[in-house]
């Protein structure tokens, strides 16, 4: 009977570890780079080949146990959501269902980016705050004590890079978390860097923007915008894209010169969006421009009627933007007219993520919608 009983409790936690994994053992090699691994190091949210033609359809609503966070991450076929009740939850893409969930502790919320078969957690608070974590295991492979976070992990190679809320940049080794350097600012870090192969470009709340040397941490060169920056900088090529709390946008040569600048009608609180030759911008208000990429020329403005949610997502054709009044937005890229609207049950804070022919969109009624075109 002894036997039986301990039979049966290996047998129970053995199925109770299969369930807690983000991702099981046999799922690893479906990872990789995630599809958008360049999107987030450069904050620049471009799918030049995401050419899907509205009205788009949902053929899925996931549901998470909490709304969304403002970035979701995809690798192989797997959507990785963290959510406002301080969870990561993990989704099949092909079977349109929930892989599993992992409670991060005292429910603090975090940031998350895929590391090779690893996940780097970014916690808002906490004793250790930054910490890799092994999807199969739920076992955290290191941890490091950072102060509070509000960015996202950004790496390159093995190393590392984040911005701490009040103890500046770190570069941490990404195989043993072991600190390699770190460069302390005078200001607050809300917004998380742009990372090159040599360099890291990182927008503080007094306005200043700062390149990086990668390698050892030092300073190359600091541009003074005068406001503070709110939200991400845009690297695209040998261009910087920057946004300040009185509207201004300014684009800045990767060697720290002020090409051109424009002044939007309201604060920006939201990253802008780059094409080839386009630089698309949303204000507080709901206005959207397109400018010029060289000259920062006005090319035209719209205002879409409502107060925008999400950072400007740009594929071949559209910007694609969420709102607080509940609906998803198509808009023509060269027309800057609103072709399509989704209405949705909750605000869209959540940045929509392209992912093949489909597109998956957060919403704050707790909802995954994963859509795609109806003629499909």
């Amino acid at each position: 009977m002894r036997v039986q009983l301990f039979c049966f409790s290996i047998f129970l936690i053995f199925i109770v570890s299969c369930r807690k994994a983000l991702v099981p053992e046999n799922r690893y090699p479906a990872f990789g780079q995630p599809q958008q691994s360049v999107q987030v190091k450069t904050n620049n949210l471009y799918f030049p080949d995401f050419n899907p033609e509205p009205p788009l359809t949902a053929v899925k609503q996931l549901r998470p146990s909490s709304a969304p966070q403002q970035k979701l991450q995809v690798v192989g076929n797997i959507l990785f959501v963290p959510t406002k009740n301080g969870k990561i939850e993990s989704y099949d893409l092909v079977k349109l269902q929930r892989i599993n969930r992992y409670k991060i502790k005292a429910k603090i919320r975090a940031n998350v980016t895929v590391a090779g078969k690893n996940l780097l957690v970014a916690k808002e608070y906490g004793a250790k705050s930054l910490v890799l974590l092994n999807p199969a295991k739920n076992k955290p492979v290191w941890s490091a004590k950072l102060g509070s976070i509000k960015s996202v992990p950004k790496t390159a190679g093995d190393r590392v890079f984040i911005a701490s809320l009040y103890r500046g940049i770190f570069c941490l080794n990404l195989s043993t978390g072991e600190i390699q350097w770190q460069h302390k600012t005078a200001s607050q870090l809300h917004t998380s860097p742009a990372v090159s192969p040599d360099r890291i470009y990182q927008i503080t709340e007094r306005g200043n923007l700062i390149a990086l040397a990668a390698d050892d941490g030092k300073i190359v060169w600091q541009t003074a915008l005068l406001q503070p920056g709110l939200v991400d900088p845009v690297l695209t090529g040998d261009q910087l894209i920057c946004a300040t709390k009185n509207g201004k946008v300014f684009a800045i040569s990767t060697d720290g010169k002020i090409d051109w600048q424009f002044r939007c009608r309201n604060i920006v609180r939201r990253a802008p969006a780059v094409s080839r030759t386009t630089v698309v911008v949303a204000d507080e208000g709901g206005v959207i421009y397109a400018l010029n990429r060289s000259t920062g020329r006005l090319l035209w403005c719209y205002d879409v009627g409502a107060i925008i949610g999400t950072n400007v997502v740009l594929g071949k054709k559209y910007i694609i933007i969420g709102t607080l009044e509940k609906k998803l937005l198509f808009v023509g890229l060269e027309t800057g007219e609103v072709v399509w609207e989704l209405e949705l049950f909750g605000r869209v804070r959540t940045d929509p993520l392209p992912w093949h022919q489909y597109l998956i969109v957060g919403s704050e009624d707790n909802y995954i919608y994963v859509l795609r075109e109806e003629n499909r």
